[in-house]
């Protein structure tokens, strides 16, 4: 297999890794930033005609994206700044399911040799199994470093006694000190005594690391999945296995690190009176060092000060602009490097980070450029282009929805909405103020679903032709089962049999929640190659199989729909955090 290339500035002498010194990476900047990667200033999305004012029209946008299909992504990279990544699509896997996404995770775990970080929400309390796989790679491999990084306020929910994901990963601290580094991010939003009075019950509403990076040495799995019992047997999510790329692993395993920086470090207290056998439960603690127990140390990496314990969220904004330019700088590469005929390459990627406490906002400044190119995007002998959308949590980000209400030309795209419905909602049946949530989230759809309506944009109702194009919702639904899954897939129009040239993969839901409370990473992902096309195609056929039901007025009318005014109050109030 051809090496993975990281596109790279003419002339640049950098080795992979990011730490080489700033005058080393630095290149001068080639593009104006429209979109400011941590703008003080950037309070509200820039729609995709603000975005690409200086830059050719949609016209001819669309037009060069029939003929190149990374033209998007290559054109995002140079607005926003963003590193590139390429690869070969026989690098990338989808994972079937979630047996096969437990599976991999152990194997891969099995066969780590240098490196493992693990970024997600939250490790199961009950997931002994996995870190039983995790102790094990360590004690057979003496030079494999393990860093994790989880949810502060996710990983902690469970006082002690009673255990909690920071009491079981803490096992691993207490046995490999020097090589077992765990961190939990914690929101700025929420302390003091507004913490203190909302409870824990309640606290995850201000934010949360959503991120989810599971890398082994030079393999990453990208998913919205958590690492616990129901995400490996029965909620349905999605799976991305990138092999042998050591660029993307070393960005992303340096986002951790970084990351990791500004959260608090759980350190295992081991109990000198009992045994090694005896110790299954160690006690812990959080502590805020401020990034000065990080690997790298914080000033090899960003040459900074320790962070403050309070007030800490400007440096941290500063240090992931920095990152994000140094890896920018890093990927640039003339354009005659990235020619139709370069088969090893055919596949290129573009992380987006989205951190709204930081005012890091690159994932809302891209995700409009998608939509308006599915909508402006003219037929192709008959054909429209498509555009699909799911998210397990579907409420949409006020920006996103303007977009998919209105359609330049009569005939538009067709955008295919997959959601999960009440029964594979993860909250259906919850005990107390929880079992709201399902019904919340029928509320937001039927407002969504009214939008379309009224502004004459849904596909194949109330008149409108399907050559005219328009927004379907269909609502995911599977016995015993429930719904995580959240992506994008753009089909352009196509003579032949259609197939994704371009996705979106990662841990955003797109909603408000997403994009200004949240930490999370995506991955856009274009591609010329037939095979890995087809593979986003299967892909997203497996999750339509299961959304059988069409969201229109008779599904409204139905009893088990009807929405309490309690609800419909309290999801007005609650819209930013759900």
């Amino acid at each position: 297999m051809a090496a993975p290339r990281i596109f790279r500035p003419s002339g640049a002498t950098c080795t992979t890794g990011v730490r080489c010194s700033l005058q080393t990476v630095l290149t001068p900047i080639l593009a104006p930033r429209l979109c400011s990667i941590a703008s003080k200033n950037l309070r509200t999305i820039h729609t995709s005609s603000q975005l690409c004012s200086s830059f050719e029209s949609s016209e001819t946008a669309t037009s060069k994206f029939a003929q190149d299909p990374h033209f998007l992504t290559r054109r995002l990279t140079d607005e926003l700044q963003l590193p590139l990544f390429a690869a070969s699509g026989d690098q990338l896997h989808l994972l079937r399911d979630p047996s096969h996404f437990y599976q991999t995770l152990k194997g891969k775990i099995g066969q780590s040799k240098d490196r493992i970080f693990l970024a997600s929400l939250y490790i199961g309390k009950e997931e002994t199994e996995l870190a039983e796989h995790l102790e094990s790679a360590l004690r057979r491999n003496t030079s494999l470093q393990l860093t994790i990084l989880v949810d502060a306020l996710r990983g902690t929910r469970e006082s002690a006694p009673t255990p909690s994901c920071a009491s079981l990963v803490s096992r691993l601290q207490a046995q490999f000190p020097e090589r077992v580094r765990i961190r939990l991010y914690h929101t700025p939003n929420l302390k003091g005594w507004l913490k203190k009075i909302v409870g824990k019950r309640f606290n995850e509403g201000w934010g949360l690391q959503h991120m989810k990076i599971y890398g082994f040495d030079n393999d990453i799995v990208l998913s919205g999945a958590n690492l616990s019992r129901d995400y490996f047997t029965n909620r349905r999510d999605r799976y991305l296995l990138i092999e042998d790329h050591e660029d993307i692993a070393n960005y992303l395993h340096s986002l951790v690190q970084l990351v990791g920086q500004f959260s608090f470090k759980l350190e295992a207290g081991v109990d000198k009176n009992v045994t090694e056998a005896e110790q299954t439960n160690p006690g812990w603690k959080l502590i805020w060092d401020g990034g000065k127990g990080s690997t790298p140390p914080l000033s090899r990496q960003t040459g900074m000060q320790p962070y403050p314990e309070s007030g800490w969220t400007e440096a941290a904004s500063a240090a992931v602009e920095e990152f994000t330019r140094q890896w920018h700088s890093r990927s640039l590469v003339p354009r005659a490097n990235l020619s139709s005929n370069e088969k090893d390459a055919d596949t290129l990627l573009l992380p987006l980070l989205q951190m709204g406490p930081l005012k890091i906002r690159q994932e809302t400044c891209a995700i409009p450029q998608i939509v308006d190119l599915a909508l402006d995007t003219p037929s192709k002998e008959g054909r429209l282009p498509m555009l699909a959308l799911t998210s397990g949590y579907f409420s949409l980000y006020q920006p996103y929805k303007k977009l998919l209400l209105r359609a330049k030309s009569a005939k538009s795209a067709i955008v295919k909405v997959i959601c999960a419905a009440p029964e594979a909602n993860g909250f259906f049946q919850s005990k107390g103020v929880s079992g709201w949530i399902p019904e919340a989230y029928t509320w937001y759809e039927y407002q969504f679903w009214s939008a379309l309506r009224r502004s004459n944009r849904l596909l194949k109702q109330d008149g409108r032709d399907v050559e005219e194009g328009g927004v379907e919702i269909r609502e995911w639904k599977k016995d015993g089962w429930t719904y995580h899954a959240k992506g994008v897939w753009y089909y352009p129009p196509s003579a032949e049999e259609a197939a994704p040239t371009m996705v979106h993969v990662g841990s955003s839901n797109y909603g408000s929640r997403s994009a200004d409370l949240d930490l999370e990473c995506t991955f856009l992902i274009s591609t010329r190659s037939k095979k890995l096309s087809q593979k986003f195609k299967e892909e997203y056929a497996i999750l339509e199989q299961d959304a059988k039901d069409l969201v229109d007025g008779e599904l409204f009318q139905r009893p088990d729909r009807r929405v309490r005014r309690r609800v419909r109050i309290a999801s007005r109030i609650l819209k930013g955090m759900l």
